[in-house]
């Protein structure tokens, strides 16, 4: 990760946290034990949530990254689902693919720019129907409506361009991958102030997301799509599900009355201190598990992500946001 721009601004607070630690000999601990498992990297070919067609990746992984965010409705507590096809159900980020798969097996445009830059909010609340429905549908509304006026307008109408552009690079003095989605698609740009040392802190969770799914999927494509060459540099995901496993699993602490608060589900909000210290933090360790096993965050990142999202019994923390 020596070439990842982002990662050494979130220094000022794991230097000095206040609600959120890390536990450094849980972090060696817990990296011995992973190193002797078969930690692989997923292909994202699930069916029925991905599409089967590598061709089709490219517009989809941006796309559905686009609104991959907070799926948990923060009044009734329960987590978008939906059932398709029939006697299958999904849950959270993999309803919402389920959701743009089925959409466009229904024959809707769901990849096309001018599609999305005209979506209205009965079209979306069709596209995402389910039990429990899809929350913050205006705020998916609008970043889609953003997405298809940005390819329009600067990739000529076509995901693929911005692949194109990029060259194989997730960082290149701001024209690789990564950075080409923080800096032209406006609400996949994920800073956070500190006030305390009047920073910025750069976390690009869904930028980040498209590159370690996009590299993951061109590992099993046969050479069918480009791969990075600079996966490496690609850093931590801060989202709910890993700081959940990072406390199930010891790495993490949380001061008392933090962690009273996510048992009980109250709303942190978003860039509070709690709430950046989570995320920070959360980086940090993953960080730290990387150093140590001598791997990529394309092996550890599933690994942990998928403990945090189905053994972990705990509740994660309750921040309505756009980010993750």
């Amino acid at each position: 990760m020596k070439n990842n721009p982002y990662i050494e601004s979130l220094r000022p607070v794991w230097q000095n946290p206040q609600f959120v630690f890390v536990d450094e000999r849980k972090i060696e601990e817990v990296a011995k034990e992973l190193a002797q498992k078969d930690l692989k990297i997923p292909s994202w070919r699930i069916p029925y949530i991905q599409p089967g067609n590598d061709e089709n990746w490219m517009d989809y992984v941006i796309l559905v990254n686009s609104i991959n965010f907070s799926y948990k409705d923060c009044i009734t507590l329960k987590d978008f689902g939906l059932e398709y096809p029939e006697g299958k159900h999904w849950e959270r980020s993999y309803a919402l693919g389920a959701a743009i798969i089925r959409a466009y097996k229904e024959g809707l445009p769901i990849f096309d720019a001018d599609f999305l830059e005209s979506m209205d909010k009965a079209t979306l609340e069709h596209i995402f129907r389910g039990n429990p429905p899809l929350p913050m549908l205006n705020e998916r509304l609008w970043i889609l409506k953003e997405v298809g006026k940005v390819l329009n307008h600067r990739f000529e109408g076509k995901f693929i361009n911005v692949f194109k552009e990029a060259n194989g690079r997730c960082f290149n003095k701001g024209k690789g991958l990564v950075e080409l989605l923080i800096n032209t698609f406006p609400s996949y740009s994920d800073r956070s102030y500190y006030r305390p040392q009047k920073c910025w802190l750069e976390f690009h969770k869904r930028a980040q997301l498209v590159a370690i799914m996009y590299q993951g999927r061109a590992l099993s494509s046969d050479g069918k799509l480009p791969l990075l060459k600079d996966y490496t540099d690609i850093g931590p995901i801060a989202d709910y599900q890993v700081p959940r496993a990072l406390k199930y699993l010891g790495i993490l602490k949380y001061e008392k009355t933090l962690e009273e608060r996510i048992q009980n589900q109250i709303v942190i909000p978003s860039d509070t201190l709690e709430e950046q210290e989570i995320r920070v933090q959360t980086v940090y360790a993953m960080k730290r598990l990387v150093e140590e096993i001598k791997v990529s965050i394309l092996e550890i990142d599933y690994a942990i992500w998928s403990m945090g999202g189905r053994k972990v019994k705990d509740p994660h923390h309750l921040t309505p946001t756009i980010a993750y």
